[in-house]
C-alpha cells in the first residue's frame, strides 16, 4: 500500500460520500476504523441529487458512491462516470450486492458483506491514500517557487546589483570589457560571469585558475563550471574577494 505523503493527514483528503440517509449508519459503522485514524466522512447527498450535481463536470474533490437498493440512479450516467473519471476521483462501494452486473464488470466496485468488511476498508483506504498522493503531487507541481529578486555583489568598496529579469551576462575579470573589473594579475582577463536564470542567479568560472566559492559552511572549487548562488556567500577570484547576496531587495 502506498504511504501517506509527507506532511499530509487522512483528513486532508476531501472525500464526499453519496448515500441515502438510511444507509449512513451502515457506512459509518463499516468505515469506523478509518475515521478513528483521521478520515472524515462528508455526506454529500442522496440519489436524488446525483443527476444534477454528481455526474456533471468533475471537480478536484474525491467521491465515494455507496450503492444500495435504496440508491438506484440510472445505469448510463454511472457508466459514463466510470469511463471518464480518474481513479483518484471516484470509488464505488456496493453495500448490499445490488450493483448491476454491467457496472460491476468494469472491476471498479467493492461489495460490502459481513465477511469482507476488512477488505472494503482496505480498498477505501487505498482510494483515500491515492487521492492524497495525487493532491500532494499536484500541489508540488503547482507550487510557486520564490526566486530572489536581486543579486547584490560587493567588491573593492563598490557594489553592483543584478535584477532577476536581467537578460545577459555580467562578466568578471581583468579586462576593461568586463562589467565587474578586477585590477589584479592573479585574475584572468575573462575570469567568470554572473547570470540570472529560471532557477535563480548563477556564477560560471571560465578561467584556468578557477574560483573558490564559500556559501555557509561549504567551500566549492569551480573550474570551468557553474553553480547556483543561494543566500549570502563569498567568491575568491585570484587575490580578489567578492561578497554576494542572492536575495537582496
Amino acid at each position: 500500500m502506498t504511504a501517506v505523503p509527507p506532511g499530509l493527514q487522512l483528513s486532508d483528503a476531501v472525500i464526499h460520500f453519496w448515500t441515502e440517509t438510511a444507509d449512513q449508519k451502515t457506512v459509518s459503522a463499516l468505515l469506523a476504523p478509518l475515521t478513528q485514524i483521521g478520515l472524515q466522512l462528508r455526506w454529500a447527498g442522496s440519489a436524488a441529487d446525483l443527476p444534477e450535481k454528481y455526474f456533471g463536470p468533475w471537480v478536484d474533490d474525491g467521491h465515494v458512491l455507496c450503492w444500495s437498493k435504496s440508491w438506484c440512479p440510472r445505469e448510463q450516467p454511472v457508466m459514463d462516470l466510470v469511463h471518464s473519471a480518474q481513479p483518484h476521483q471516484y470509488f464505488l462501494l456496493d453495500l448490499d450486492g445490488s450493483l448491476p452486473a454491467r457496472i460491476r464488470a468494469q472491476g471498479l466496485a467493492v461489495n460490502r458483506t459481513s465477511s469482507a468488511d476488512a477488505r472494503v476498508q482496505l480498498q477505501v483506504l487505498r482510494f483515500v491514500l491515492n487521492r492524497l498522493e495525487w493532491a500532494w503531487g499536484r500541489q508540488r507541481d503547482q507550487a510557486t517557487i520564490l526566486l530572489p529578486a536581486m543579486l547584490s555583489i560587493e567588491y573593492n568598496g563598490q557594489q553592483s546589483k543584478i535584477p532577476a529579469k536581467f537578460d545577459g551576462l555580467i562578466a568578471v575579470g581583468r579586462s576593461s570589457h568586463c562589467q565587474i573589473q578586477l585590477a589584479s594579475n592573479y585574475v584572468s582577463r575573462m575570469h567568470g560571469c554572473f547570470q540570472a536564470t529560471a532557477e535563480g542567479f548563477s556564477y560560471r568560472d571560465t578561467s584556468q585558475n578557477g574560483t573558490v566559492l564559500v556559501q555557509g559552511h561549504e567551500e566549492i572549487v569551480l573550474h570551468e563550471s557553474e553553480v547556483l548562488l543561494t543566500g549570502r556567500g563569498v567568491l575568491h577570484i585570484g587575490d580578489q574577494v567578492l561578497s554576494f547576496n542572492a536575495g537582496a531587495s
